[in-house]
């Protein structure tokens, strides 16, 4: 089972789609360009593009003599992204592997299309898009395997971070045994059945998704309905 990270963020710009892929394809990333982006595809009104960005990895090691040595190579992260119109001027990218710092990714994104862009992290409502989640009739066997929960008043000064591991349902769980009100769901870890295979997800209220590569498209998906119902 292929595990990737992804992150889902809103961009806004006043370029239409079409221009967008156009940007892209005019900045093809050359060997010699410390990064850049390759456009891969262009459907309807989503555009599917890779970013690289070239660096150089030092290893150091000691000899047989135990002098210190160090070799230097060139390396590149490579990222998938796509973006998606949601509505005008609204897009919602989607983001494979997300590298520890996305600053770079953004930067050089506003730099080749050569307009303002606002970038915004898109925060998961977990609860409700669980449940939009599992009204889908392929996803079978559902299991919420382990949840983390913040927030939970025990005094008038205090607050708990409680983490539930269940063979079933961890959220129910929670819910059973404490009945309270107000508590933030950090983190729910699942695992069910998606089109006859075995598939997680693990959701994070900061929009970070760690999923089976088989979820990609439904989760897309999901979440453009959703940014869709928000506006």
């Amino acid at each position: 089972m292929t595990i990737q990270r992804s992150n889902w963020y809103q961009l806004t710009t006043k370029l239409t789609i079409s221009e967008i892929s156009e940007k892209l394809r005019e900045s093809k990333h050359q060997q010699s360009d410390p990064y850049g982006f390759d456009l891969i595809s262009i459907a309807g009104g989503s555009v599917l593009a890779k970013y690289s960005e070239k660096f150089t990895h030092i290893d150091s090691y000691l000899n047989i003599f135990g002098d210190e040595v160090t070799s230097e190579s060139i390396r590149y992260k490579i990222v998938k992204l796509s973006i998606t119109e949601i509505y005008l001027n609204k897009y919602l990218i989607h983001v494979e592997n997300t590298p520890r710092s996305s600053i770079s990714l953004f930067s050089y994104l506003e730099e080749i299309l050569k307009s303002d862009i606002s970038i915004s992290s898109i925060s998961i409502p977990i609860i409700d898009f669980l449940n939009t989640l599992t009204e889908n009739s392929e996803i079978k066997q559902f299991k919420i395997k382990k949840a983390i929960f913040s927030g939970i008043a025990i005094s008038t000064k205090s607050r708990a971070r409680i983490e539930i591991t269940s063979s079933q349902n961890a959220l129910t769980d929670f819910n059973n045994k404490y009945k309270i009100e107000g508590y933030i769901v950090d983190k729910l870890n699942c695992h069910f059945r998606y089109n006859g295979e075995d598939v997680s997800l693990e959701l994070r209220k900061t929009g970070a998704i760690s999923h089976s590569k088989k979820l990609t498209t439904l989760l897309n998906s999901e979440l453009l309905n959703a940014a869709k119902k928000r506006e």
